[in-house]
């Protein structure tokens, strides 16, 4: 059985199904490489300058960050003189990026070797191929040549895949397509009586595969509420309008900046705009007159000139939307310390409205500037990166941290303090990785104890979220970290409310009973249309169960009245079949849920589930853990495009498991500890376990490539030659296939098994 990371569950069964019988698979790669942003504009000037590549561009738009868009039809002029006019309006910036075809790869590599990785469900697909000792072939739509396609693959780790004559001679012809690529392969001798297996996403090579005798399967890149564009009519706009044109015309075009099928909230510059459930949060922020806090780059921008829209089709119509700008850098709040390095402080103070001149004027320095003193830092950026830098510069040199009076210090955290407070309520989206608008509120919280009277965390980024324990919508109450459970639980309902059921009530002022959050959830369970809204039902009660499980509150979950929302389970499980129950089961894996609250809540008995159901919930409950929330699904991958560093790691779920067990391993001096997974997810715990002082001996892996190579300095050995090295604890690292390794383990010690510790990582 394929575990599936996404939640088509009708693809599972597909699948699972077609490839028992298949000897060879195509895949259609391309589309299912995601490309993320360059690190900032100075980067890409350099690189283009450097490298003589700038006579090969097209257009690159100048901005905070860089995309590279991959898609074929980009990189045509014709097109992109069709396309930019109808960008207008709030996409005006929207940065459509045109390279040639020549220098594309160079240019992507050259700036970020970690550039790409392959979404979820295929690299899931094409480990399950492989373990089946299928014959990959991996095709891509594109014009590289092939030494950059296989430069390009080693870096996503799929270098083993690329082994075919027929691939060679296809990529040598610079006029092949994937077309005629598969006419090759129905001809070829290769295949004679062998079955092939051709998975895509391209409607049109599907119905040319299907014809030449190929079985298929299509897979969609868009996330599920952006399947088809004119979804996207729930939003506050007319279908024939222009603004809905301009959206409309912006998701046909951006399908491969937005082509993880579990987008919600995003990673990509596309996310956050194009979120349907997410921009209507937004609006009935703005309409209870909340403060957007928004990263200072070009995502906040953007998400600016697209509230700025949003705002035109409120009830207020005075509404004006003016987002507090934040630096992106971990250092955003600055402690002020002797430590500090002006370039925190100043960073900060990009984010703040104040003047270059009343900035100087703060820090005592006798320096006016008559040209742009009245311009904040932020301001100057945009308008002029070389004088902004030479300011800065200036700063640096006038600024002695050390030099400065412990009252002047305080003065200075009290205008930071004193201007944040002006923002008695903050929501603050968090569009980057790695959680850093969390812990710059965290610090105004828990350093400065400054009180906001509602914050309202929205962010996909939940496994390093401190502020929650991981959890992806968080709320404080006037600040309070030990907040009344029942204030935080209604907070969380109401959130819940804006993204399923749909802006009912209002933001702050939704009223219910203690604990009576049932309502909410059976006024969307018994809508007419319940086939239309099953996956937005199906969301809504996963994303209600994340907060509530994620909080890990068993005194509160302990009062729910559970017998309610026993009955809507049941009635959402068992609709239409068993594989709905199962999907249910498999999006529910989080380390959000925490396993001993997902457990207690499928153990309860008021909830009475059956133990078919018990067992399915339970099951994905123990073969998964490295999600970061419902609304952005993280699986192997999110390890590979390093969005969570080991640092961060080390307060996870699976690493605070491996800290328990830590103690039985310090506790015998001759602990011989074996990785089973030479990935990347191997790699993470190769690195947290010496975080822990302990030292593993080897990793084993099934891979024969590997064997007898070297990783992190110790040697990967099979499953068989494991069995020499008299280890007493094997730790699996992989979040899929649990069961049958341990399995296969047991059947490989035989008698010996029972010596062994397995350490699964949900614990």
């Amino acid at each position: 059985m394929i575990t599936p990371l996404w939640k088509e569950d009708s693809y599972l069964s597909d699948i699972s199904n077609k490839i028992t019988n298949i000897s060879y698979v195509v895949v259609d790669l391309f589309d299912s490489l995601i490309f993320q942003k360059y690190k900032n504009s100075n980067d890409l000037h350099k690189l283009v300058y450097r490298s003589g590549l700038k006579k090969n561009i097209f257009s690159i738009e100048m901005g905070e960050e860089y995309y590279l868009n991959l898609r074929m039809k980009f990189q045509h002029k014709e097109l992109q003189e069709e396309i930019q006019p109808s960008l207008k309006g709030i996409f005006k910036k929207f940065p459509l990026r045109m390279v040639k075809r020549d220098c594309l790869l160079d240019l992507e590599l050259e700036l970020n070797k970690q550039s790409c990785y392959l979404n979820p469900f295929v690299y899931t697909l094409l480990q399950t191929l492989h373990d089946e000792g299928k014959s990959v072939f991996l095709t891509a739509n594109t014009p590289y040549s092939k030494k950059q396609l296989e430069e390009l693959f080693k870096h996503v780790g799929l270098s083993e895949y690329l082994y075919s004559d027929i691939y060679r001679d296809f990529f040598e012809n610079s006029e092949s397509n994937i077309i005629s690529f598969l006419e090759k392969i129905s001809t070829s001798k290769l295949m004679n009586n062998k079955q092939v297996l051709y998975i895509s996403n391209n409607k049109q090579n599907i119905s040319v595969a299907e014809k030449l005798g190929f079985q298929t399967i299509h897979y969609n890149i868009l996330a599920t509420n952006l399947k088809n564009p004119t979804d996207l009519e729930s939003l506050y706009y007319e279908e024939n309008s222009d603004e809905f044109y301009m959206i409309r015309k912006a998701v046909e075009s951006t399908k491969t900046v937005i082509n993880n099928p579990f987008f919600k909230v995003g990673a990509t510059i596309a996310g956050p705009l194009l979120s349907m459930y997410i921009l209507k949060v937004y609006k009935n922020l703005i309409e209870e007159g909340i403060t957007l806090v928004l990263p200072l780059m070009r995502e906040g921008e953007l998400l600016s000139e697209m509230l700025q829209e949003v705002s035109k089709f409120s009830n207020n119509k005075s509404l004006e939307i003016k987002p507090l700008y934040i630096s992106r850098k971990s250092s955003y709040i600055p402690a002020l310390s002797d430590d500090n390095n002006i370039e925190d402080i100043l960073n900060f103070f990009e984010g703040i409205a104040i003047s270059i001149n009343d900035l100087f004027k703060l820090f005592e320095i006798p320096y006016m500037d008559k040209v742009h003193g009245q311009k904040t830092l932020y301001e100057l950026k945009s308008l002029d990166l070389k004088v902004y830098e030479q300011i800065k510069e200036k700063y640096k040199k006038l600024i002695n941290i050390k030099e400065l009076k412990n009252s002047k210090l305080t003065l200075i955290k009290k205008y930071i303090l004193d201007n944040l407070g002006k923002h008695r309520n903050i929501a603050t989206i968090d569009i980057g990785f790695n959680g850093t608008i969390q812990s710059n509120i965290e610090k105004i919280i828990e350093t400065e104890k400054y009180r906001l009277k509602h914050y309202l965390l929205i962010s996909r980024d939940g496994i390093v979220n401190k502020l929650a324990d991981g959890m992806w919508i968080s709320s404080y109450i006037n600040g309070e970290k030990n907040c009344d459970y029942k204030n935080d639980i209604i907070r969380a309902v109401d959130v819940f409310e804006q993204l399923v059921v749909g802006l009912k009530g209002s933001t702050l002022d939704y009223k219910c009973n203690q604990f009576n959050v049932v309502p909410v959830c059976e006024n969307l369970l018994y809508e007419d249309d319940e086939i239309k809204n099953r996956e937005a039902i199906r969301e809504g009660i996963l994303f209600f169960f994340n907060i509530l499980l994620s909080m890990n509150y068993i005194e509160f979950l302990e009062k729910v009245d559970f017998s309610k929302l026993g009955q809507m389970l049941h009635r959402l499980i068992q609709y239409p079949t068993k594989q709905e129950a199962k999907s249910l089961g498999l999006l529910s894996y989080s380390s959000n849920f925490g396993s001993l609250s997902m457990h207690k809540i499928i153990e309860n008995k008021q909830l009475k589930f059956d133990a078919e159901y018990k067992k399915v919930l339970l099951h994905a409950m123990d073969s998964s853990y490295l999600s970061s929330s419902i609304c952005w699904p993280q699986g192997e991958l999110s390890i590979i495009d390093n969005m969570y560093s080991v640092e961060n790691m080390k307060n996870t779920k699976p690493v605070q498991y491996l800290r328990k067990i830590s103690i039985h391993l310090n506790g015998n001096k001759c602990a011989r500890v074996g990785i089973y997974g030479a990935g990347e997810i191997g790699k993470v715990i190769f690195e947290s376990l010496q975080f822990l002082s302990l030292q593993p001996i080897c990793f084993i892996d099934k891979n024969k490539k590997l064997h007898d190579t070297v990783l992190n300095s110790i040697k990967i050995v099979s499953p068989t030659d494991s069995i020499k090295l008299d280890l007493d604890t094997i730790i699996i690292a992989s979040n899929t296939f649990t069961d049958q390794i341990v399995g296969d383990l047991k059947k490989l010690y035989g008698n010996d098994f029972s010596k062994l510790k397995i350490v699964k990582l949900n614990g």
